[in-house]
């Protein structure tokens, strides 16, 4: 059971190219409602554009290396546990995610490889995908 959480972080990226997802044809109409506004998470703003994202989140965990990350991990702790451990908030953790996953859903669109319906219908489960991962079983 524990190492199912390991996973869930590599397999979320995956869950979401893997087409158009739970609800799509419900979030394609949506998508045509003129109405509709799509959310922005109040992401971490990173001002250095080398930095890697594997560091963004280990530096939100209030992590000294990616070994320490991979060694909670492997013991089974939510980010949740281990955020709350180093007196980080999970919420970050969540922002910090959903604003990267996004991102790549939007190269995404704009390169042609998803359509409309697909990025809004993967935007809309984007958030509680996130938020499951975060806080694993323990939610």
């Amino acid at each position: 059971m524990k190492a199912k959480r390991i996973l869930i972080i590599g397999t979320m990226a995956a869950a979401l190219t893997a087409g158009s997802g739970v609800g799509a044809a419900q979030a394609e109409s949506r998508a045509l409602d003129t109405s509709m506004k799509l959310r922005a998470p109040s992401a971490i703003v990173r001002t250095v554009e080398s930095t890697r994202k594997e560091d963004d989140l280990r530096e939100t965990l209030g992590l000294a290396s990616d070994d320490e990350l991979y060694d909670e991990l492997y013991e089974g702790k939510s980010l949740a546990e281990i955020a709350r451990e180093h007196s980080k908030d999970a919420q970050v953790v969540i922002d910090l995610q959903v604003a990267q996953l996004e991102g790549q859903l939007r190269e995404r669109l704009n390169a042609g490889s998803i359509t409309y319906a697909q990025y809004a219908a993967h935007l809309a489960e984007l958030e509680a995908v996130v938020t499951r991962s975060v806080y694993g079983d323990a939610q």
